[in-house]
């Protein structure tokens, strides 16, 4: 059960590292939509560029976006199965030994001065 536990945290990190690297890639996809969707603009402003070239770039555009979003809404879902798994309480928090967070005060080592 152990081993299985720890099969599925490692599973789970890099399904989370997958997506983020995914969602990144979409990122610059899309900053190169916007650049590419802003030069068609001034060519098509300019005259040099026909209505349907820039309906094709504006598309792409939003494509880019949409993927944008899906892969950030799958980054999430990533990260959120991974805290599911590792969070107290979680399937693999027996994984970790315990850890003592909180320690209670203790009487001050220093000596008080006779008044």
């Amino acid at each position: 059960l152990r081993r299985s536990l720890q099969v599925e945290l490692e599973e789970a990190r890099l399904a989370h590292e997958l997506a983020r690297e995914q969602r990144d890639v979409a990122r610059r996809q899309v900053e190169q939509a916007r650049e590419a969707a802003e030069l068609s603009r001034e060519r098509f402003a300019a005259g040099t560029l026909l209505s349907t070239e820039l309906i094709g770039v504006e598309s792409r555009l939003t494509e880019s976006r949409m993927e944008l979003a899906i892969a950030t809404a799958r980054e999430r879902a990533a990260l959120a199965r991974l805290h599911a798994l590792a969070r107290p309480g979680g399937r693999a928090l027996g994984l970790f030994p315990p850890v003592r967070v909180w320690q209670a005060p203790q009487a001050s080592p220093v000596a008080r001065r006779p008044g």
